[in-house]
């Protein structure tokens, strides 16, 4: 047991530290349940719980009331509920722990349920939400055993509140320097407010250096107990070879003013190392949040062919900026070109899905504007233009990584090699067994479903029809059973049996292994694709499928720009400027650019584009009301955008800090709900949150001056935004607030223990081009503390959270789960109830 813990309890003298090990030994058979049931049987949910004692000060006279600091690694969630009082008010609220131990994470900061005694020890319940994922822990026969076990890491300790501001240098971000120039523009400072709110108010270099200077961003604001990695901008014009940047960052609070020193120890690279140089390089995520990825350059300065860039997505919980750069040796080498190895936002992201998907992206155009900058002289073969298309390979998640962006992405690939894949998330482990299944409306129950439509790899699987593709699995991988391979190939050649795939299967090999991506057949593939001898010879005949068109990609320059459902195109070549095209569920598509006019037949109706290729621009086609096709000559930024569809769920997966808007600062019940959705987002995907009053978003939105981003609104109904916002004159969906109640069309949802989580408009996107159209708002109102902490657990941080367009919570979900919900549904693209895909508890 660990130091001041007993058998029946945790005694917080001092910082406490326990691994636990959670194994029902006595429930039933394990081999036997899962002989019928498989691996959907090993996933349980249990609740642990203990007690934390809490022993008064030494020094009676202290009045500032301790905050607990919690690590809990592999563990879902945890809960305080005081002992020796009158619970029957009492709501607990859950905090989210570190379900994959991602490195680096900030701690919790915890304020206590209620005061503790200052002159008896007070004692306090300490839950724990423990769930067994196999993809975290895997399948126990791997370590001879039948009994799934569950390993939990907890830490306790008391925050020291003396220093109100503290350095957080975990969550730094830096670059390596090569021949002396940072590589990238973006440091990142890790800082901590213990307590009350602190500005940035500027920056300080402790000496000039020459050549080089420092810009922070100004109005910086960081919430009380709130981590964020405040951006710093390098700018330089002369080499610098020193050992650190020392500077001071200055920041002020309502009662204080503080100066935080900063040392930040460098890497020197020298390009005249012979062979290639792994190397930290840095951008600005979104513009503001400073990122960190692995560029491994060119094997040769002399090289004079250009060559594609390789992109190399890793596994679930590999760090490649720390311990886990052993993994960038198992990917294959690019012998002409760049390696681009991005962190997908952490070690997890989101299965390289919504924000990992963009940092993969905006990692290599990063690299790829750093190559070009000419005060670094690089070689003219190292150069890389804009929007390059790459070769891209991965392993495990990486390997369903591979999949997903190579299909989402059609037009940006030139071959992939996915390695050890799963399917979908949904393939992986069934959810059979789940508990709401036994209550859930088959309506219901399929509207929340549609929500995980996205990550349907397989459905996408027809866009990959002009990508060659090397599959790699071990014949006895024990993480990712081998048919998941095997069944993706076979989905491919359904659509195209003449499809440029090729499959690797390695006898008696598991999930891992050093060569499972470094080796002969993998490098002869590459090398084919590298010198073009893969047989490019395209079908007459393809079809597109898309689910979210604001963030999916091209086919042979074909888009898809909005769909009442996840919706296809299939399109057939005639002649050289005439195709015979069939939407199904797609109401507007783009026709790319062609060197004349182009016939297009729907339905047996010709649709001319005669005009657009005059001015190289790509033509869009919608259908009328009428149900005919229509040419919409320049129209494209006229269109409405807002097609929603469940990824777009996600809030984090759009540019720019997210801004959580509350009420007020003195709503400690918004606050705590807006920092636990603030730390989630900077521990499972690195994404900055910036915490405002509604008092400064009706400044902005009156003024019409929202900063570029997504959106959360924490608050009741009767809230002075949430009614403006949500007026009915001024309602741009189906969710109203009338007389301070929240209505879904007709439905009003005013009773206790009811909330809504729902996507709107951004405040001041319009349908004439001009606002923020491509970001959105998450209201999350409610009518009680107990409906606002079931829409906390509800925030889609991780992947496989069913939650669609809008929904509304109720008393029911703690007994019933999902069976519990009172209404759910998708907006159609005019932001309305959908017919369809609504449904209501009668």
């Amino acid at each position: 047991m660990p130091i001041g813990a007993s058998l029946d309890g945790l005694k917080l003298v001092q910082t406490l530290m326990a691994n636990l090990k959670l194994h029902f030994l006595k429930f039933g058979k394990w081999k036997n349940l899962r002989a019928t049931e498989g691996w959907a049987v090993l996933q349980h949910h249990a609740v642990l719980r203990t007690t934390i004692t809490l022993y008064p000060p030494t020094n009676s006279e202290s009045a500032t009331l301790p905050r607990l600091l919690v690590d809990l690694k592999q563990g879902s969630f945890f809960s305080l509920r005081p002992q020796d009082v009158d619970l029957s008010a009492f709501i607990p609220k859950w905090f989210s722990g570190n379900i994959y131990d991602i490195p680096h994470a900030s701690l919790h900061v915890v304020d206590l349920p209620s005061p503790p005694s200052l002159n008896v020890p007070t004692k306090y319940d300490l839950f724990i939400s423990g769930d067994y994922e196999i993809r975290l822990f895997g399948d126990p026969l791997v370590k001879e055993s039948d009994v799934p076990v569950q390993q939990i890491y907890l830490s306790l300790g008391l925050q020291n509140t003396e220093e109100h501001l503290v350095r957080h240098s975990s969550g730094d971000v830096v670059s390596d320097f090569v021949a002396g120039f940072s590589f990238g523009q973006a440091i990142g400072v890790g800082v901590q407010s213990i307590d009350g709110w602190w500005t940035v108010n500027g920056l300080e270099m402790g000496h000039q250096i020459p050549g080089l200077s420092l810009v922070v961003q100004d109005g910086f604001t960081i919430a009380p107990s709130q981590t964020r990695v405040v951006p710093v901008i390098i700018k330089q014009t002369l080499p610098f070879y020193g050992d650190s940047l020392e500077f001071t960052l200055l920041l002020t609070s309502d009662r204080a003013s503080k100066n935080l020193s900063v040392s930040i120890p460098l890497v020197h690279h020298d390009m005249k190392t012979v062979g290639s140089i792994s190397i930290k390089a840095s951008y600005f995520f979104a513009s503001s949040m400073p990122t960190a990825f692995i560029a491994i350059s060119p094997p040769s300065r002399s090289t004079i062919k250009k060559a594609p860039p390789i992109m190399a997505l890793h596994g679930a919980g590999v760090d490649i900026l720390g311990d886990g750069r052993f993994v960038i040796d198992a990917f294959p080498n690019n012998k002409e070109g760049w390696l681009v190895v991005p962190t997908g936002r952490t070690s997890w992201g989101l299965d390289w899905h919504g924000p990992s998907t963009d940092d993969a992206w905006a990692s290599l155009e990063a690299l790829s504007k750093i190559s070009r900058e000419e005060i670094r002289g690089l070689p003219e073969s190292w150069i890389i233009p804009c929007n390059s298309r790459v070769i891209i390979v991965g392993h495990s998640n990486g390997g369903q990584g591979t999949w997903y962006v190579a299909s989402r992405y059609p037009d940006r690939i030139l071959a992939a090699a996915p390695a050890s894949a799963y399917i979908k998330s949904q393939a992986y482990v069934p959810w059979t067994l789940a508990r709401h299944a036994h209550f859930i409306d088959p309506i219901l129950r399929s509207i929340l479903d549609s929500s995980l439509t996205p990550d349907d790899n397989d459905l996408h699987l027809s866009n990959l029809v002009d990508t060659p593709i090397l599959a790699v699995h071990g014949g006895d991988d024990e993480n990712v059973p081998v048919w998941h391979t095997r069944e993706a190939i076979s989905t491919l050649k359904s659509w195209y049996p003449s499809a440029n795939i090729s499959y690797k299967e390695d006898p008696r090999k598991g999930h891992w292994y050093p060569d499972v991506l470094n080796n002969a057949v993998v490098d002869a593939f590459l090398g084919q694709v590298m010198s073009s001898s893969i047989d490019q010879t395209r079908s007459e005949e393809f079809t597109l499928t898309v689910t979210t068109p604001r963030s999916d990609g091209s086919l042979r320059g074909w888009n898809i720009n909005q769909v009442a459902v996840p919706g296809r195109l299939r399109v057939r070549k005639i002649s050289n400027r005439k195709y015979e095209v069939e939407p199904s569920n797609v109401s507007i598509f783009t026709v790319p650019i062609h060197d004349g006019p182009v016939e297009i037949l729907i339905d047996d109706i010709v649709v001319q584009i005669s005009e657009n290729f005059i001015d190289r621009v790509s033509t869009q086609v919608r259908q009328a009301t009428s149900g005919n096709w229509e040419n919409l000559i320049g129209a494209g930024m006229e269109l409405d955008y807002f097609t929603i569809k469940s990824d777009d769920t996600a809030p984090e997966s759009r540019e720019r800090p997210l801004v959580i808007v509350i009420p007020k600062r003195s709503g400690r019940d918004d606050l705590l709900a807006a920092l636990r959705l603030a730390h989630v987002l900077n521990v499972y995907h690195a994404l900055d949150a910036e915490i405002v009053t509604e008092e400064t978003a009706l400044l902005w939105n009156r003024s019409g001056k929202w900063p570029i981003g997504n959106v959360v609104f924490i608050g009741h109904p009767s809230s002075t935004f949430a009614q403006e916002v949500l007026k009915p004159e001024a309602a741009k969906t189906d969710a109203r607030i009338v007389d301070s109640h929240l209505y879904f069309g007709n439905k009003k949802f005013a009773k206790a223990g009811q909330g809504a989580l729902f996507l709107h408009p951004h405040p001041i996107a319009v349908a004439d081009g001009h606002g923020d159209r491509q970001s959105l708002m998450l209201f999350m109102l409610y009518t009680d503390k107990s409906a606002l902490e079931k829409l906390v657990r509800l925030f889609p941080f991780r992947t496989g959270v069913g939650v669609p367009d809008w929904l509304v919570v109720g008393e029911k979900m703690d007994s019933f789960g999902a069976g519990g919900v009172e209404a759910a549904g998708v907006w159609n693209n005019d932001w309305k109830l959908s017919e369809s895909m609504s449904w209501f508890r009668r």
